[in-house]
């Protein structure tokens, strides 16, 4: 069913599809779609997932994934059926809008805010270059390059409106703080996967796998200590993560949602949701609103 059509609200294109030039990348990406859901933790840990919504239904047979909420809007990176690159796109649950940020020739990746009228994406540009640019929302789409020197970035998380922490594609993969002020990027760790969540404490929270042979563990780094710090190993071929309200981190595995409290981790993991009972081989990335109401999930359809 329709997204727009379930909730009875309008559905609004405000830019219309731009079709580019393959980039030289990634020339085929997976079949993802996005389901928005009712969600609600209670304080002792019960976890509900309910009424799910296609999200994605304008891009049934592409790709839709890395979704983020800010400010009102879910904004992810989708690559339509008929098209060779990615641009950035955003949903309004309230009004039903859907709005079309990026129409470049390169792809564009992991929306992620800044600040109440900005986000920065990763944009594999046409050297195959893989820099953090932002975009001005309020000022016509007024875009530029942010760390220009910096041009192997996979993925990444603000500290602040001028500190980011980055996933470097490097080998092996690294972890790297940089500052828009200036100076090399530090060095945190390497070998890390490509989820990165904050704490309001600023604990940065990270999966972490020494070798194909090792399960991932999920690692945690306070600013100011030389190495992070183990916290569990995660549930089978769990890389997916949300930090969530009241001290629970969830991750995904497979079909199966898993529930951590950091403040009890001996208790270890919680099995609390199964997505077999839609048909869905895999979900992957998910990503809660503001208020804590709603949850996006990502379906690897392929």
């Amino acid at each position: 069913m329709d997204f727009y059509e379930n909730r009875g609200l309008a559905y609004i294109l405000l830019i219309s599809v731009f079709l580019c030039a393959a980039d030289s990348l990634a020339q085929s990406v997976p079949n993802t779609q996005l389901y928005l859901f009712d969600y609600d933790l209670s304080p002792e840990g019960t976890f509900i997932l309910s009424d799910p919504v296609w999200f994605s239904s304008f891009n049934p047979d592409g790709y839709n994934n890395q979704p983020y909420y800010a400010n009102g809007w879910w904004y992810f990176s989708a690559r339509l059926a008929d098209s060779f690159q990615n641009d950035i796109y955003a949903g309004h649950m309230d009004s039903g809008q859907l709005r079309q940020i990026t129409a470049t020739r390169d792809s564009e990746y992991s929306p992620t805010p800044i600040g109440p009228n900005e986000l920065s994406v990763v944009r594999v540009e046409q050297d195959s270059s893989q820099r953090l640019w932002s975009y001005h929302l309020g000022d016509n789409w007024k875009r530029k390059v942010l760390f220009p020197n910096i041009g192997n970035v996979g993925y990444h998380k603000w500290a602040d409106d001028s500190t980011a922490y980055m996933f470097l594609v490097s080998d092996p993969v690294s972890l790297q703080k940089a500052s828009l002020a200036g100076g090399l990027p530090r060095f945190l760790t390497s070998r890390i996967g490509r989820c990165m969540f904050l704490d309001p404490n600023g604990t940065l929270y990270f999966t972490q796998r020494m070798s194909s042979s090792n399960p991932w563990q999920l690692k945690s780094w306070v600013p100011g200590d030389s190495r992070p710090r183990s916290i569990v190993p995660c549930p089978p071929e769990g890389v997916d993560f949300v930090l969530l309200d009241r001290g629970y981190l969830l991750m995904s595995s497979q079909q199966k949602f898993f529930l951590l409290n950091l403040k009890n981790r001996d208790a270890g993991w919680r099995e609390v949701m199964d997505f077999s009972i839609y048909g869905w081989p895999k979900v992957t990335r998910m990503a809660i609103n503001d208020e804590g109401e709603m949850m996006v999930v990502v379906n690897y359809s392929d």
